[in-house]
């Protein structure tokens, strides 16, 4: 929870910074006033006592520019690939279902096409565990939401066309916590 404080509060003292005022004048990622774009990336969903599964995903994203800095956005993804762990003739199978939020994104301008950004907003996961062993299968779905964070790069390839790198922690609970690394294309309209 400490390391989650200090990155919110991290975030917030770049979103007052100078240098993100002063490069308001700029035109930050795309030139666009609203984005799409999909992401692909691997989850990791790590819970105390078990070991991690990293399950894959694709998303969609939609957003609005705000300023040049800063924009807003939803996000909506679902589980592409499975993980499973086994041990002798048990196996215990972990997907997304769901990954939904919305978030609010500080874009700070490293060169003309290269930006650096933070994101902090809410998520809502679903996602479903299965365990098999002889004769025994069991199914378990759960979800839960709460405050996420993340941090990336954007490249821009053309006034209307981006592709970006992130790393995003969707939740951070007392006995699990649910990460992921993606890499995604934006297109500006």
């Amino acid at each position: 929870m400490k390391k989650t404080l200090l990155i919110i509060f991290s975030f917030a003292g770049m979103l007052s910074s100078p240098a993100l005022i002063a490069q308001s004048e700029q035109q930050s990622f795309l030139t666009s006033n609203y984005y799409a774009g999909i992401q692909i990336g691997r989850g990791t969903y790590d819970e105390v006592g078990f070991d991690e599964f990293n399950p894959s995903f694709l998303g969609g994203r939609f957003g609005m520019r705000v300023n040049n800095n800063l924009s807003i956005e939803g996000r909506l993804a679902t589980g592409l690939d499975d993980d499973s762990i086994s041990s002798g003739a048990t196996t215990i199978t972990a997907d997304f279902d769901l990954l939904s939020g919305i978030y609010g994104v500080a874009h700070i301008d490293v060169t003309e096409a290269l930006s650096v950004y933070g994101l902090a907003g809410y998520t809502y996961v679903e996602w479903v565990a299965k365990g098999e062993a002889p004769g025994i299968s069991v199914s378990n779905s759960s979800d839960d939401s709460g405050l996420s964070i993340g941090f990336g790069a954007e490249l821009d390839l053309n006034e209307n066309l981006a592709m970006n790198l992130e790393y995003t922690q969707y939740l951070d609970e007392s006995d699990y916590d649910i990460t992921a690394i993606s890499l995604g294309v934006v297109f500006g309209f």
